[in-house]
């Protein structure tokens, strides 16, 4: 099961690579919602910053695991899983697109140490 980033492109998911359409039945499709920067400490002159990215995922029933163990990678927090499929599928807009998967809808958030909000992270 391949894992794409995904944006939104005239009420279309679209890869973010390449522009090609998002096939929930082949891939898991995961969105940057929002990122927020909290200040954690300073030292010496720098500020050092906790960055929390939020991301959602829309993803078949039978490949949550796939998915689970991808946010385990990036040391993700897990914040919630929704298995509404026909609120979901009208939620996102993609009712009649699909065959007979069920999609459900996780959110999660990676939260990272770096140096400022243009910065790379940090690697003191």
């Amino acid at each position: 099961m391949n894992i794409v980033e995904v944006i939104k492109k005239n009420d279309w998911y679209v890869t973010k690579i390449n522009d090609t359409a998002l096939n929930l039945e082949r891939e898991i499709g995961v969105f940057k919602i929002d990122s927020s920067f909290e200040f954690f400490q300073r030292i010496g002159c720098n500020k050092v910053y906790y960055r929390t990215d939020v991301f959602k995922s829309l993803y078949p029933q039978k490949n949550f695991n796939d998915l689970w163990n991808y946010i385990k990678e990036l040391d993700g927090t897990i914040t919630k899983i929704e298995n509404d499929f026909d609120a979901i599928m009208k939620d996102e807009n993609i009712q009649g697109a699909l065959g007979n998967i069920r999609i459900y809808r996780l959110t999660y958030e990676i939260k990272t140490l770096t140096n400022g909000k243009d910065c790379a992270d940090c690697e003191c």
